[in-house]
């Protein structure tokens, strides 16, 4: 049971996050407020929520373990097993995909640089390091062998360089990921929906085999979250969100605004102050 405590267990991803979150909010914070109060946000509402279903579901496989006699192999464990390994993968890569660009943010003083390198390799030894062995889990499935395997071809992974063409690329990638948004759409208003439009916008990427940029950038997504439109006219008059965004992902993002401003009892008065409408709502 040890190793799938250790599978299951969020302390490694909360020091890596902590360690970033540190950066932001000592050096970081003012020139990027928007990414502070992202990364403040996992840790304070995301990340206590995991761990609090980290902690029951490990309660539930102790107790299936128990019924199988210690045998971990037995069906009913494993199916278990497999369906917390398919929902923790989904959740994690979430928070990745909102903290990671964070890692490579332009710094221009040195000391503020360093303090962001080691804050790196603490979220890449934590985040890093679950979500590589979550993605093989989920591939492979659970067992004492696949798990110690992919630790190991973790570590060794990041123990090779990577290659320049590769940096160029990931880096070019995450600069539209980055970008300063709130120079044109202001702090975020809305961090639930954020949250909520990150985690759809990774899911869409992992099953397109796209980066998330290319099913939404940055800069739109912070956009719907704070504009908050509730019709197909007010969606499409945000940049980023053309015929084809419209066509592959609208339906879907407009009802997860709408089921946010019904959640939220934010009245139509409110939005028709950005100049939209809430009446379509069923």
């Amino acid at each position: 049971m040890s190793l799938l405590d250790d599978l299951f267990d969020t302390e490694g991803m909360r020091v890596g996050l902590d360690a970033l979150n540190r950066v932001f909010a000592n050096d970081l914070g003012k020139r990027h407020p928007v990414q502070a109060q992202n990364i403040e946000h996992l840790i304070q509402e995301e990340l206590p929520a995991l761990a609090g279903v980290s902690a029951r579901f490990r309660g539930q496989l102790r107790r299936l373990l128990a019924q199988a006699g210690g045998d971990p192999l037995s069906p009913l464990l494993q199916e278990r097993i497999a369906k917390g390994v398919a929902y923790f993968f989904e959740q994690l890569c979430g928070m990745d995909d909102t903290a990671r660009p964070l890692l490579h943010v332009e710094v221009t003083n040195k000391a503020v640089a360093e303090r962001l390198a080691r804050a790196a390799e603490a979220y890449q030894e934590g985040m890093g390091l679950k979500r590589f062995v979550f993605e093989r889990m989920r591939t492979e499935g659970f067992g004492v062998t696949a798990y110690n395997k992919a630790r190991t071809d973790f570590l060794l992974q990041q123990e090779r360089p990577e290659p320049k063409r590769e940096v160029r690329k990931r880096r070019a990638a995450e600069e539209v990921q980055t970008l300063a948004a709130e120079e044109v759409y202001g702090p975020p208003k809305h961090p639930d929906l954020i949250g909520k439009l990150t985690r759809y916008r990774a899911m869409k990427a992992r099953n397109g085999k796209v980066q998330p940029y290319f099913v939404m950038t940055q800069k739109t997504l912070l956009a719907v979250a704070n504009v908050l439109p509730v019709t197909e006219a007010a969606l499409r008059s945000i940049p980023g969100i053309g015929p084809k965004k419209m066509e592959q992902y609208g339906a879907d993002i407009l009802n997860m605004v709408q089921k946010y401003c019904r959640d939220s009892h934010i009245s139509q008065e409110e939005t028709q102050i950005l100049g939209f409408s809430v009446q379509e709502q069923a």
